[in-house]
């Protein structure tokens, strides 16, 4: 009789616990050329859930949903698969930024070994821009972007606690820039980590 009931239960048990075990987080790949898991960068954003992890393949990553990504407040990890980022260019060629942080993204989400290029806005950061939200950067390029107002390279504002890490900022421009803390103003933290932290040019 004992045997027969546990069988009976084992069941509704088993369905119970399939419906309360976490998802695992998944890793995707991207390649400049438009194969992989998702043809775009953006299109990987949108098909990831938050802790996943996406990895783009070197090359130079252009065109419609590879610039203006915005991350739509997951917590997602985006980062060069080689981990070299002279290799990952996201080149933006004027026509816009490559990244917009907007939706409260936190610290978990993460921006590692890429090269942002020629990013250009007619307002606030070039190349980034985060407002009320605080990604985690580190060991990125930033060169040659061009903002009308403040951060050519990069601007932080609104209750931001980004973390910038091991970074080089060349060549960026912003108009209107007259000091750092337009810029990335807040708690938001500037690490020179491993000492490859490098600034030139007019503007971060």
């Amino acid at each position: 009789m004992f045997s027969r009931w546990v069988y009976l239960c084992s069941g509704p048990i088993l369905f119970l616990a399939l419906l309360i075990t976490p998802a695992l987080a998944a890793t995707y790949i991207i390649s400049p050329s438009g194969t992989g898991d998702f043809p775009t960068i953006q299109a990987g954003v949108d098909g990831a859930a938050s802790g996943d992890t996406i990895l783009l393949i070197d090359g130079i990553f252009t065109g419609s949903g590879n610039r203006d990504i915005n991350f739509y407040g997951k917590d997602l990890i985006l980062s060069s698969q080689s981990g070299q980022p002279e290799n990952c260019i996201l080149d933006c060629e004027n026509s816009g930024r490559a990244f917009l942080f907007e939706s409260g993204e936190t610290s978990l989400t993460v921006l590692e070994g890429l090269t942002i290029k020629s990013g250009y806005t007619l307002e606030y950061g070039g190349g980034i821009y985060c407002e009320y939200s605080s990604p985690s950067i580190a060991n990125c390029v930033f060169l040659d972007n061009h903002a009308a107002y403040a951060g050519g390279g990069l601007c932080c504002l609104y209750y931001v606690e980004s973390m910038v890490t091991d970074c080089i900022f060349k060549d960026n421009v912003s108009d209107n820039s007259i000091g750092q803390e337009d810029r990335i103003p807040g708690n938001s933290t500037i690490n020179t980590g491993l000492n490859r932290r490098e600034i030139t040019g007019a503007a971060w």
